[in-house]
């Protein structure tokens, strides 16, 4: 085997020469073609020998003559140029036998044999055909005795035919090919080149972005023949490749050999439908299935199969509601550790709610307001094995009971004028294998309190004006500053969902109840604040903290929290003294309880609970808006639907005027 290669990197371009002066001829045109090309002198009986070795140098592109191209294009998977014999070179053959009285043979494979008899009938020669199929040694010997039997004057054909037949005749006239033969081959294997690499470009390209894919792509044909699968495919069914290394090249198989459990619903396909979504139950576990058609002038040529593991399918879920969680700010940043006490039985209680979040029963924290129920209700989260969850809390107070129902259950497009086109998750589930913590429970609207007992009961919710139920794993977290028992028995909560809610209890301390805590959570503020607004360190004389410390704090601690950043944000000096802070802290005398609640009217105003007290104020603020009820709702900036939900309120006390 002799290689001539111009180039001493490899090459895309292989030209296969069967006799020597092919070699030449093509050396003379290589600085005319900018595609590297290397030459392989070769001859009809080494060529098929030399074939495995030349596909294992990485050609794109064969070029070869005669017999030897229909070798190559028997015997080999690359593409073959031939060098086609022009009608000059056919003509330059024949010539010297016009008007001659010989017999000639024209022996070869069918890409020489046919177009030189055509040539040599219209020119008037006589002659005689030899056609052969391969090399093969029976079939030559075959043929010599053909030949033989002829008697031939002269015998016309390739180099290759050469050794086997010229001694059977007077004379051998070689069919060579011109230059002209050889430059357009070259011409036309270099555009072929050009064309696979452009090819290679857009399905490595296609490759590419098929594997990026988080589910399986199989492509088939109409008879289930697979034709393509990309990684995760490849990966999920263990496919065995043809090349090592190379994903999409593998044994042949069909789609049931594949996976038997994987049927396509050809009926549907050849309508030109998709089929989605089906559940698959096969070896590989439980699979979703979509069924994409590829049509061509009416008929079904190709189906392409996408399947993806339901844990994946989860997965995605999963990262798709962290993402929205993660924008919408829905997530626990306090844990126990940041929970401030020196208090023995605040300790106490915060022993008790770590070992509450090792379970996942319903948990109720009550307690006054700003007493940290939020942040318990995040602790327990960020302590239990819901941790990696999402965290997901609602003000049932501070929402108008229409807009909480959307907001809790989320909706389909189109439930409700004004609804997304796109629809909306409800809060239940985004709080999916995490915790949904609801503030304020017993400011909840009655027919809200029915839907939560059944989500409690079921563990199932159903978006408004959908019919469609969606399970939910979820943890749920209460807490009211109100008397439930009390809220009961005025009508205004179920008790059996005060059940639900009441499986675990947990109560927080108000900070009257443990004045050591003013200091330690006072000096955490101070040290806060002071980095906030990027202030000297500052701290409190002992007269102060003893003035702060025997407050009753009925705001607790988010009302100390405001009292501390008005003293960094107001006293320059260090420390701080009482006689500085005094006019700061006006507002914390104990005006409201230095006067009998007996001595005026104002007082029995405030007399009951906050319905009771509210129905009262809204009485007096009508009378002096004339019974208006619209200027009334504007006044108190509240929707005037809320307004008379709040004036047909039934309580136990006199709700008379009260100058």
């Amino acid at each position: 085997m002799n290689t001539i290669t111009p180039e001493t990197t490899l090459t895309p371009l292989c030209l296969v020469a069967p006799y020597p002066a092919l070699i030449e001829e093509t050396k003379s045109l290589l600085h005319q073609f900018t595609t590297p090309l290397t030459l392989h002198l070769t001859d009809l009986n080494r060529v098929i020998e030399e074939l495995p070795t030349l596909e294992t140098r990485g050609y794109r592109v064969l070029i070869s003559r005669g017999g030897c191209a229909d070798l190559l294009r028997q015997h080999s998977s690359l593409p073959v140029v031939e060098i086609k014999t022009s009608g000059y070179d056919v003509l330059n053959a024949l010539a010297p036998f016009i008007g001659q009285s010989v017999h000639i043979g024209i022996v070869g494979f069918r890409s020489v044999v046919d177009g030189c008899c055509r040539a040599a009938k219209q020119l008037g020669i006589e002659h005689q055909s030899f056609l052969l199929t391969s090399n093969d040694a029976k079939e030559i010997a075959t043929m010599q005795q053909k030949l033989a039997a002829q008697k031939l004057d002269w015998i016309i054909g390739d180099t290759v035919f050469q050794d086997y037949f010229a001694p059977l005749a007077t004379q051998f006239r070689l069919l060579n090919s011109g230059i002209d033969s050889v430059r357009q081959a070259l011409e036309e294997a270099q555009t072929l080149y050009q064309a696979l690499s452009r090819q290679a470009l857009e399905r490595d390209h296609l490759q590419l972005i098929l594997d990026k894919f988080d589910k399986g792509v199989i492509s088939v044909d109409e008879r289930g023949k697979v034709l393509h699968v990309n990684h995760c495919a490849h990966t999920l069914f263990s496919l065995k490749t043809a090349e090592e290394g190379d994903i999409r090249s593998f044994t042949p198989l069909m789609l049931s050999q594949l996976s038997p459990d994987i049927q396509p619903d050809w009926d549907t396909l050849r309508q030109g439908k998709s089929v989605l979504a089906q559940i698959i139950d096969s070896a590989q576990g439980v699979l979703v299935l979509n069924q994409y058609p590829v049509i061509a002038d009416g008929r079904l040529i190709r189906a392409v199969l996408t399947v993806q593991t339901v844990s994946s399918l989860r997965d995605t879920e999963y990262q798709v509601r962290r993402q929205e969680l993660a924008q919408r700010g829905l997530n626990a940043r306090y844990c126990f550790n940041d929970i401030i006490t020196e208090n023995a039985e605040m300790k106490r209680r915060l022993d008790i709610m770590r070992t509450y979040a090792l379970t996942d029963a319903t948990i109720l924290i009550g307690g006054e307001s700003g007493t940290g129920k939020e942040l318990l209700a995040q602790s327990l989260h960020n302590a239990s094995r819901r941790a990696n969850g999402p965290f997901v809390a609602i003000n049932c107070g501070a929402v108008a009971p229409q807009i909480l129902e959307s907001e809790l259950f989320g909706y389909v497009a189109g439930a409700f004028t004004g609804a997304s086109p796109k629809g909306k998750s409800g809060l239940f589930e985004l709080a999916h294998q995490g915790t949904l913590f609801l503030d304020e429970i017993g400011e909840l609207d009655k027919p809200l309190q029915s839907r939560l007992l059944r989500v409690l009961q079921e563990r199932q919710i159903m978006r408004l004006g959908s019919d469609r139920v969606i399970p939910i794993d979820i943890r749920i977290i209460a807490a009211t500053n109100k008397k439930l028992p009390q809220l009961i028995e005025q009508g205004t909560f179920r008790e059996d969902l005060y059940y639900r809610l009441n499986v675990l209890k947990a109560t927080t301390l108000p900070l009257r109840e443990r004045p050591e805590d003013v200091r330690v959570i006072g000096t955490y503020l101070l040290n806060e604040y002071c980095q906030r607004y990027q202030l000297p360190e500052m701290t409190l004389t002992p007269e102060l903290w003893k003035r702060l410390q025997n407050y009753s704090w009925p705001g607790n601690v988010r009302q100390l929290s405001n009292i501390i950043e008005r003293l960094v944000l107001s006293i320059h000096s260090r420390p701080a003294t009482l006689a500085e802070a005094q006019l700061l802290m006006d507002d914390l005398e104990p005006t409201a309880t230095s006067i009998s609640s007996s001595s005026c009217s104002r007082c029995r105003m405030l007399k009951g609970d906050f319905k009771t007290i509210r129905l009262r104020m809204l009485h007096q603020l009508l009378l002096t808006e004339r019974n208006n009820k619209s200027q009334l709702a504007k006044r108190l900036n509240v929707d005037r639907t809320s307004l008379n939900r709040w004036l047909k309120e039934d309580v136990s006390e006199d709700s008379s005027t009260y100058e």
